[in-house]
């Protein structure tokens, strides 16, 4: 999805609109005839309904907290003594309460004590309304790596990072904010995030392997994000080089074998052809000399092995060459890429990663980086072309991360470039004018009743932020964020006075 969005829709005059969350919230809600509301009003109580539900959750967190403590003391051996079975009483207590297993109630009750007792702020915001739980839970779990640190000025870096954060925080979804939790933790603490990163690899890179239902398993590969980001481009290319070569050979079953096997448990339906997926699992298993026993697939990939071997055994042009390496990007600063400062990078297809392994990456050869600043050369307005120039469209993709729609999360690499507002209303095609948007947002989304238009007091000379309209009449402002943050000032100002003091938001680094 989208970075982050605004919900501008205006005030309906529904009772329930002008309540904060609690009794009387929910009371307001109680009741309600959804069926005879009109549509607008059935969005606006649904926004109430989920305001009142962090109200509860934060309730049942206090519960849950206490819980947590009354077990404490019941299960001390000898006053002022911690029962090392205190987690396991917890766990069983929790789970017969909550009819959940006792590894996620501990879950529960150590995200209860984050958001309410580590950091009482974030359940102050998510009683509020201002914040969702679950915001409020990627905050707490994403600044834990911080606690225990601080800065030159003795500042708490967990907290320095929350009065950063917290302001804007409900303005993006759990996945877009933990990643913006993870680029300001590099940002504060860039040793520490290679050091975690380097353990992390020492201690969790591995092969893991576990059943599902129907005959199904899944292989799992754990291990350093570029590493990995590699072998799915190797894989992803070899599949469609597998299914180019059925297509060109003999489409459906191999010579020889009955098409009734396309029917057998575990392949696709008779007739059906391969998914990608399947393609994708069948060029990872070749790659080991293991020939699949999905039906379909095995006779797939067997008529294309044969018209591979007849390939090469054949006089003539010579056998495919090497598959094309996949691009994979590093997006770094050039400060950061010199070595001046430590800022976080950015992963295309992954996230932020540390200074010491984004300059190891841009350093090699089989990487491509993206420098973010400076950028030479400029791009013209293409006056009243229909379509972006390939360099137009090369850059707005660099620019704009994914799909501009709200809840879209498709990467600009696989998304159209976008008009708004419509060229139809312009004529023309302009850096200002580009969004990307992903085929469905573009292309259909006017046979769905949404509108994109450009927000009118966002400054687009780094590319429109668009305000999608929802059918239903709701009003979600894109937040279009820079590539990379901002560096941090090299000077920092004087220390206060109290370390402890909560830090001023004017004295951070920007973010």
């Amino acid at each position: 999805m989208a970075d982050g969005w605004i919900d501008e829709t205006p005030c309906g005059g529904w009772p329930w609109e002008s309540v904060e969350p609690g009794p009387g919230l929910a009371a307001a809600v109680a009741g309600v005839e959804v069926d005879a509301l009109p549509g607008e009003a059935t969005a606006s109580l649904l926004k109430a309904c989920d305001r009142l539900l962090g109200w509860a959750q934060v309730q049942a967190g206090r519960a849950m907290v206490a819980v947590s403590d009354a077990v404490t003391e019941a299960s001390r051996p000898a006053p002022g003594v911690v029962s090392s079975d205190r987690d396991a009483w917890l766990g069983e207590e929790l789970a017969a309460a909550l009819r959940v297993a006792p590894a996620t109630a501990l879950g529960k009750a150590a995200a209860a004590e984050e958001v309410l007792r580590v950091h009482p702020r974030l359940g102050e915001a998510v009683e509020s309304g201002a914040l969702s739980w679950t915001q409020a839970s990627v905050l707490g779990q994403g600044v834990r790596p911080l606690r225990g640190l601080r800065d030159d000025r003795g500042r708490d870096l967990a907290e320095v990072a929350l009065s950063v954060l917290l302001p804007d925080a409900g303005r993006y979804p759990p996945a877009r904010l933990r990643e913006r939790v993870a680029a300001f933790v590099v940002r504060l603490a860039p040793q520490a995030a290679a050091e975690r990163r380097r353990r992390e690899a020492r201690d969790r890179t591995g092969v893991e392997w576990w059943a599902e239902p129907d005959g199904m398993a899944c292989l799992a590969v754990r291990g350093l994000a570029p590493d990995l980001l590699a072998l799915r481009g190797r894989i992803h290319a070899a599949a469609d080089r597998l299914r180019e070569r059925t297509a060109d050979g003999q489409p459906g079953a191999a010579a020889g074998q009955p098409d009734a096997q396309a029917g057998q448990p575990g392949g696709a339906g008779e007739g059906e052809a391969p998914t990608l997926g399947q393609w994708r699992v069948g060029a990872l298993l070749a790659a080991f000399g293991v020939t699949p026993l999905d039906p379909a697939l095995a006779s797939a990939t067997a008529s294309a092995t044969a018209s591979a071997t007849a390939s090469t055994s054949s006089p003539g042009p010579a056998a495919d060459p090497a598959p094309p390496r996949p691009e994979v990007r590093i997006l770094i600063d050039l400060a950061t890429l010199f070595g001046l400062v430590d800022a976080p990078a950015e992963l295309e297809g992954y996230g932020p990663i540390d200074p010491e392994l984004a300059r190891a990456l841009a350093a090699d050869a089989d990487w491509v980086r993206w420098v973010s600043d400076p950028v030479t050369g400029h791009l013209l307005d293409a006056g009243t072309r229909r379509l972006p120039t390939p360099a137009m469209a090369r850059q707005v993709r660099a620019r704009d991360a994914r799909c501009s729609h709200p809840t879209c999360g498709r990467r600009a690499a696989g998304c159209d470039v976008d008009h708004v507002p419509a060229y139809r209303r312009t004529g023309r095609t302009h850096m200002d004018q580009l969004a990307v948007a992903c085929p469905r947002h573009n292309r259909r989304r006017d046979q769905a009743g949404w509108l994109a238009e450009p927000h009118p007091a966002v400054d687009l000379t780094g590319g429109p932020a668009p305000v999608w309209t929802s059918p239903l009449g709701q009003r979600y402002a894109t937040l279009r964020s820079p590539l990379l943050p901002a560096s941090p000032p090299g000077r920092p100002p004087p220390p206060p006075a109290d370390p402890d003091a909560p830090p001023d938001p004017d004295d951070l680094p920007p973010f």
